[in-house]
């Protein structure tokens, strides 16, 4: 435990990084690196198989998102396991969190393909 593996894709409009392992002091500073490079970009967080988060990865999560805004990027979290969502909330790093409204690769969210379906009107 303590060790993570950061599997990163770029692309030229965005950075997709997959995150394996825990998300706490000792690695905190591996991930504010790999994101760092990519502050002026849209970079999409994915904790799918993130298996532990503390508050020095709320933290790093929290100082790399306040840098990517300053730089014109953005970071989304996304595929956030419920365990480490319900850190986040109860650790204030909700605002961290994807809103549910933002479409993930281009794709349509479920309201908008619900508002678009005419079966529903």
């Amino acid at each position: 435990m303590g060790e993570v593996y950061l599997c990163t894709r770029a692309r030229p409009d965005a950075v997709d990084i997959d995150v394996v392992g825990a998300l706490t002091s000792r690695t905190a500073r591996q991930v504010r690196a790999a994101l760092s490079p990519y502050r002026s970009m849209v970079s999409r967080l994915r904790l799918r198989g993130c298996t532990d988060v503390d508050l020095d990865g709320v933290f790093a999560l929290h100082a790399a998102k306040m840098e990517a805004r300053e730089a014109g990027g953005e970071i989304q979290l996304l595929e956030v396991p419920p365990l480490i969502e319900r850190y986040l909330h109860h650790h204030d790093g909700a605002h961290l969190l994807a809103p549910p409204h933002l479409p993930e690769d281009g794709a349509s969210t479920r309201a908008e393909d619900e508002r678009a379906d005419p079966r529903r009107e």
